[in-house]
């Protein structure tokens, strides 16, 4: 059993013991730097590699290390009731993406959803209907994604169990906080496992795939340009985003690494602007309109370098729905921009922190592609 691929997950549940006990920020910053340290020496060692339950493979490293960068921007930007169960949630989820046993996955997810549990009758129908699915696995199919057995009841037990993260997933993106968008990282990395290491259950990453993608991206979509508050519209934007990394999983290989660009650009952009659109005293108008941009697509911004060579992936049915899910989205940011530059205000340190994530991943494009195409190294 390898389990030096969890050491991240070990180091922020230490954090989050030590800053309940004794309290503060440095002790987490120093966490989140001792876990992104862990990232950086998986990374150089891959011996220690992907054949146990915790895999220290490139795929759930560049992952985890999107969850750590997010922890640590929240951690600066978003003061959170308790920031150890902040890092306990980002420690689940870590331990959800780098393991393939739905076990751990089913235990990352239900602890990550203790932080935020959303509207509580979803939450335990999302609870019950992964605990069966996981149940019908460990009986009739196996609880390791790679090596499941194959059987109708397998197939039924696979599809209750992501359906059922589906919706915790769900209930969770009600707000647009770190916790929600740290959750649909790790959906997205179930998604991939799913496709990529089932080979005898296609059908099921597949079928249940192309549902969730189409209908998000159409549902967020449609949710971004009518919400009439700035949070709902960037949690609708988060769904749209996620739905649309896994209809890009659907195709395999070749858009893997675009996949895992885009994401990493959606979830860190909708994380600043839900907190400089939410500053009633502190707003950085010139953040937001950079931030709505690139959410947008328009180029030069990170959006559109991240989402077009996606796109470009997709077969045409699949890229005419993605395309019109990202006009929609324009017209949730366009609809937010003109709500929230009603207010004065100016900061601009903050608009500094926007110009890094959204302007300047331009140059360095080519150096985040290469990091995403050797985390998809021998997925599929």
């Amino acid at each position: 059993m390898t389990l030096v691929g969890a050491t991240p997950a070990v180091i922020l549940l230490s954090g989050a013991i030590w800053t309940e006990r004794r309290g503060g920020t440095r002790v987490g910053l120093v966490a989140i730097g001792a876990a992104l340290a862990a990232v950086a020496w998986l990374a150089r060692a891959p011996r220690w590699g992907s054949s146990g339950t915790f895999d220290g493979d490139p795929f759930s490293l560049f992952l985890t290390g999107l969850i750590l960068v997010a922890l640590g921007i929240a951690w600066v930007i978003d003061v959170p009731s308790s920031r150890s169960r902040r890092l306990a949630t980002a420690a689940a989820l870590v331990l959800a993406i780098s393991s393939r046993n739905v076990v751990w996955i089913f235990l990352g997810f239900e602890a990550a959803s203790l932080a935020y549990l959303g509207p509580r009758r979803l939450s335990f129908a999302a609870s019950a209907t992964s605990m069966s699915g996981l149940l019908l696995l460990a009986v009739k199919g196996g609880t390791d994604l790679a090596f499941l057995e194959p059987s109708p009841w397998a197939v039924f037990g696979l599809m209750l169990f992501s359906c059922g993260l589906v919706l915790k997933w769900l209930t969770a993106s009600t707000e647009p906080r770190f916790e929600s968008l740290a959750m649909g990282v790790a959906l997205v990395a179930y998604w991939v496992r799913l496709v990529s290491w089932s080979p005898e259950f296609p059908s099921v990453g597949l079928s249940l795939g192309a549902i969730l993608a189409w209908g998000g991206m159409t549902i967020g979509g449609l949710g971004a340009a009518f919400a009439g508050r700035t949070r709902s519209c960037l949690a609708w934007i988060g769904v749209a985003q996620v739905s649309l990394a896994i209809l890009g999983t659907m195709v395999g290989a070749p858009s893997l690494p675009h996949v895992l660009m885009h994401l990493a650009a959606s979830t860190l952009t909708i994380l600043l602007l839900a907190s400089f659109a939410s500053g009633e005293k502190s707003r950085s108008l010139a953040a937001i309109w950079i931030l709505a941009l690139s959410l947008a697509s328009l180029p030069p911004f990170a959006g559109f370098v991240t989402k077009f060579p996606l796109l470009a992936t997709l077969p045409v049915d699949a890229s005419v729905a993605a395309l019109l899910g990202t006009f929609l989205v324009g017209i949730g940011c366009a609809r937010l921009v003109a709500r929230v530059t009603k207010e004065e205000g100016e900061e601009w340190p903050r608009t500094v922190a926007a110009l890094a994530v959204v302007l300047l991943l331009g140059p360095f494009a080519n150096l985040l592609y290469s990091l995403a195409a050797r985390a998809a190294t021998g997925l599929f």
